[in-house]
This record gives C-alpha cells, sequence and structure tokens, in this order.
C-alpha cells in the first residue's frame, strides 16, 4: 500500500471515528403500533437506529407486532436494529425456561439479523433467592449465546441492586445498555454497579416516554468506541479459535482473551498486542460468526517482530471466507508486511466464519488488528 492511499485511509478512518460523537435512535413501546410512516420520521428527525420490542413476561410471548415493526423500519431506511426482550424470575412459579425463551427469539428473528438482544429488566418484582435469580439470568444468557444470538442486558442501577444485591456474577453479559434521567448525550453520569464499569457501556435510555413524530418513544444513544456494531464488529459477536497464542507473562491473568479481544478493537491507543501466535508460519486465527453478518471489508494490521527486531517482511497470507450461502472465497496476500499498514480485503457479502492464515513470514505470526468493517454510517 502506497504512503498517500494509507494517508487517506487513515484520515478517512480517523474522521469517522470522530465525527460519529454518538449514534442517536429510539425504542418503541410494546402496546404501540408505529407504521412506516412513523419509522420514516425518526429516521429523517435523525434516529440511525431502533430497538423493538420482541418478548414478554407478562405471557411469555413473541410480541405480536415484532415481524411487522421490523419490516417498517427496513422499508424506512434503517440499518441498525435490536431487539428487547422483558424477562423476570417468578421463582419456582417461572412458566417458561431459559431454552423456550431464547428459541423463541430465535425463531422470530429475520435470519439476516446481526444486532444485539437486550434482555429488559425494568420490573423489580422477581422472586426466589439471590443466586437462584441469577441462576435464572444466566442461564438465559448462555443459552442464547449458543444459539448464536448476542445478548446484553437493559437496566438500572437502583432495580439491579434490589434485585441481585452486590452480587457480580462476571458471566453476565459485558455488554450494558442503562437508564438514567441525565439528558446529557454522553455517559459521565455512569456509576459502576454489578459486574459492569464504563468500558462496558454501549447504550444509554436518556429520555423516557418521550413524545417524537405523533407518538411516544423511548430515546437512546450509543457512543462511537465502534464497539457497538455500528461501524466494526466487537470481539463479544464472534468465536474466535487460533493455531496457538504467545504465553503470558507470569505476573498477568494468563487469559489470552485479555489481549486477544483487543484485536478487535479500532482504537490503537488502548492496546497494541493483539494476537500473537508465538510461533513462525503456518499459523491461523479465524473467528465465526455468532450470526451471518453482511461484511463490507477486513482491515488487518500486521504484527511484525523479526529475530532483527524489524517491523516489515516479505509475507504470503491467506484469507478465507465462508459465506452465508455455503461458498468459500480465497484470497491471497502476497508482499512485504509492514506495522504501519493496514491490510484491505474486501468481502461485501454475509459470512459465517473468516480465517486468517499466515503462510511464510520471517517473524512469529501477529496481528495486531483484525477488524470486521460493517458500512460507513452517517452519524447525527
Amino acid at each position: 500500500m502506497s504512503s498517500f492511499k494509507y494517508f487517506v485511509l487513515v484520515s478517512l478512518a480517523l474522521f469517522t471515528i470522530a465525527y460519529a460523537k454518538y449514534q442517536k435512535g429510539v425504542s418503541l413501546y410494546s402496546h404501540t403500533d408505529y407504521d412506516t410512516n412513523d419509522f420514516k420520521c425518526f429516521y429523517e428527525l435523525g434516529k440511525r437506529f431502533v430497538g423493538i420490542p420482541i418478548f414478554s413476561y407478562t405471557n411469555w410471548k413473541i410480541t405480536s407486532s415484532f415481524a411487522t415493526h421490523y419490516q417498517n423500519a427496513l422499508k424506512a431506511g434503517f440499518k441498525f436494529i435490536d431487539v428487547i426482550a422483558d424477562i423476570k424470575n417468578n421463582g419456582n412459579n417461572n412458566i417458561q425456561t431459559p431454552s423456550y425463551i431464547c428459541l423463541s427469539i430465535l425463531d422470530a428473528l429475520p435470519l439476516d439479523f446481526n444486532g444485539t438482544v437486550w434482555f429488559s429488566i425494568i420490573d423489580n418484582s422477581w422472586d426466589g433467592v439471590i443466586e437462584d435469580k441469577l441462576d435464572f439470568l444466566e442461564g438465559i444468557i448462555n443459552h442464547c449465546t449458543a444459539l448464536g444470538l448476542n445478548p446484553g442486558i437493559h437496566t438500572m442501577s437502583s432495580i439491579w441492586t434490589e434485585i441481585f444485591s452486590t452480587s457480580s456474577r462476571p458471566r453476565i453479559p459485558n455488554h450494558l445498555s442503562y437508564v438514567s434521567p441525565s439528558e446529557d448525550i454522553n455517559f459521565e453520569d455512569f456509576e459502576p454497579f454489578g459486574s459492569w464499569n464504563q468500558t462496558s457501556v454501549k447504550m444509554k435510555e436518556y429520555e423516557i416516554q418521550s413524545s417524537l413524530c405523533g407518538t411516544g418513544v423511548n430515546l437512546l444513544f450509543k457512543g462511537a468506541d465502534s464497539l457497538n456494531g455500528a461501524i466494526y464488529l466487537n470481539f463479544d459477536q464472534v468465536h474466535v479459535n487460533y493455531s496457538s497464542i504467545w504465553p503470558k507473562h507470569i505476573s498477568e491473568s494468563g487469559d489470552p482473551a485479555y489481549d486477544l479481544s483487543q484485536v478487535m478493537n479500532p482504537d490503537m491507543s488502548v492496546n497494541t498486542y493483539g494476537w500473537q501466535s508465538g510461533g513462525y508460519a503456518e499459523q491461523w486465527i479465524d473467528f465465526t460468526m455468532n450470526s451471518t453478518t453482511y461484511i463490507e471489508q477486513l482491515e488487518l494490521l500486521p504484527s511484525i517482530n523479526t529475530p532483527v527486531g524489524g517491523t516489515s517482511s516479505e509475507a504470503s497470507v491467506i484469507v478465507t471466507i465462508f459465506g452465508e450461502d455455503g461458498g468459500i472465497q480465497t484470497i491471497t496476500i502476497g508482499k512485504v508486511l509492514n506495522n504501519s499498514d493496514f491490510e484491505i480485503v474486501k468481502v461485501g457479502r454475509k459470512v459465517k466464519k473468516v480465517k486468517i492464515t499466515t503462510m511464510k513470514v520471517d517473524s512469529w505470526v501477529g496481528w495486531s488488528r483484525t477488524l470486521f468493517r460493517r458500512a460507513f454510517e452517517e452519524n447525527s
């Protein structure tokens, strides 16, 4: 890649991230009908994502209006759609199981759905002891994740604490949408609770029961760290395998995901380690999507550390793309890879899995960044 092309690419990426200070959206009421004109009005007012109710514990069924609202949102131009499932634990009187809840949601979703399933915990009247309530919630998260869904939790700190006290099980997903009385379009008012800290926050509901386009909605925004699915996939949206990994320093946690998750983080100021195989070619890393996802392109940043300390090396890399239809596309990169140059691989299709195999390089095999770009989206 020429220095000029690299400059243009980096400038465009920085502009996009800097410009996308937030993404505004709306969540819909469960018992309100919204037609295509409502969604078009939301879009014209700068809303770029929508949360649609899909399931409710009041009858343990899929929301009757879900399919219509989903289609109306697509017709109005929305590219990013999340769904919201209201859940509640009734102790030993639970009508349905976590498996039933997750399978019901999966069956109702279109095949190309790649948003977040937000499990809404707003009703504080959960029954049972704390561990049983956590078991119920964890069961839902585990079942839905196993089915390829991308779960998150939508709640507010006071209700969460009332239900679960100060328990902070780490297996609750690191995707949080919180309710706040602050109308500021930022996350500065967030105070950690449960197992969540500032890095867990992906969305904020900042104005409840608002009136927009002559109908009721809740107002939302997502941050622009590009980890919320608006631009790039994040580490929670894939399952990662690799041939080997660089051993951790004895003083550190020993968990490869501590650094491996950074391979999908566009912010290079956070961590430049990414994935290191700790071995010479051939080595590989692959990413299986939680759900089939349209990928515009891959952006791969090498991590070259030759025996003499160099930062570039002649290399041969095979990128294998497994499509939704079962088709396999193979792309070969044969050139001098450099730590400062992203390698761009055009995809433009729905993808199940991507495998990156380094066949030759005079270095331990590694990637500082492996980014899956869905699309540039206009931001408001």
